[in-house]
């Protein structure tokens, strides 16, 4: 029976790269169009030659995903390392800063206690209606101090939001950066795996059309073999119907031939039955034997 041309199996599912790998289904054929060595060869040829091209597909697509997986890391850590300076710098940058907020406090804090310090002094060393005027003036130090305690917060603090701004713009930059480059990444591997795909299509309908060819040229040959059988068929038995009417229209071995059988096949002529001598055998195999379109007799009747 003649096999269909539909045994073309879908190509492989996403997934590489790889990948792949999923990527992996071939064309099935569990039968040939035909039994001959030459159409067994052809389509075991055509298969191996498929198997070969699917394999290369899937390394090409394999060592593609494993680079852009190797780039993909090294993008990660690029910006991990980004990250890393940046807080350093953020770090170096912030900690003389801390560092003069934290000694400015101290200053202050210390110029408003020697007020403190002063006043208590006064009032002990002064009489009780002074005390309200050495009130007032301690209140209006204490009030300079803070005042330029505050200004000098103010620009200290200044700086350290600059600082921060600074490294949270660059970490924004750092991580647009790595998003981006990572998409490109999986868009690289996407585009990967759908070629490999397409290339194993391509594969797939090559080696239909192959096999489509072989089963085409397997048929012409079974056609022209079954034209041709039926044609030795057919001379054949003309060929048979010829010895029978030469033995019959020979008044010599008629009556000795009347049950013998006779089978053609390739022009080789084949004589059963029995006849009444040895004698009758060798006449009837000689007119057989004398009729146009045979090759030659074969023996074996029997003497009755």
């Amino acid at each position: 029976m003649r096999p269909t041309l539909a045994f073309l199996v879908p190509v492989l599912a996403t997934g590489l790269i790889l990948a792949t790998a999923g990527c992996d289904q071939q064309t099935a054929r569990s039968d040939y169009p035909d039994n001959s060595p030459q159409t067994h060869r052809q389509i075991d040829e055509i298969q191996a030659d498929a198997t070969a091209r699917r394999a290369a597909v899937d390394k090409r697509a394999e060592e593609k995903a494993t680079a852009i997986t190797f780039h993909r890391g090294q993008i990660t850590d690029k910006a991990k390392a980004d990250r890393a300076k940046i807080a350093l710098d953020h770090d170096q940058a912030v900690a003389p800063l801390a560092a003069k907020r934290e000694a400015a406090k101290v200053k202050y804090d210390a110029q408003k206690q020697e007020i403190a310090t002063a006043l208590a002094k006064k009032q002990k060393d002064n009489t009780a209606e002074e005390a309200p005027k050495l009130l007032a003036d301690a209140a209006s130090q204490t009030a300079e101090v803070e005042r330029k305690e505050t200004a000098e917060f103010v620009s200290i603090d200044q700086d350290i939001r600059s600082a921060d701004d600074t490294a949270a713009k660059k970490k924004n930059d750092v991580d647009a950066q790595e998003a981006k480059d990572l998409a490109d990444c999986d868009r690289q591997l996407t585009e990967t795996k759908n070629q490999a795909r397409a290339d194993k299509l391509a594969v797939d309908k090559d080696v239909n059309g192959k096999v489509a060819s072989v089963e085409g040229d397997s048929k012409s040959r079974m056609e022209k073999a079954h034209a041709n059988e039926d044609r030795s068929l057919e001379s054949d038995r003309k060929t048979s119907a010829a010895v029978r009417a030469d033995l019959d229209g020979d008044k010599a071995v008629a009556a000795k031939s009347s049950d013998v059988a006779i089978t053609t096949r390739d022009g080789i002529v084949t004589l059963t039955g029995t006849v009444p001598s040895d004698y009758d055998r060798h006449a009837v195999i000689a007119k057989a034997g004398q009729t146009k379109g045979v090759k030659s007799v074969v023996d074996q009747m029997s003497v009755r």
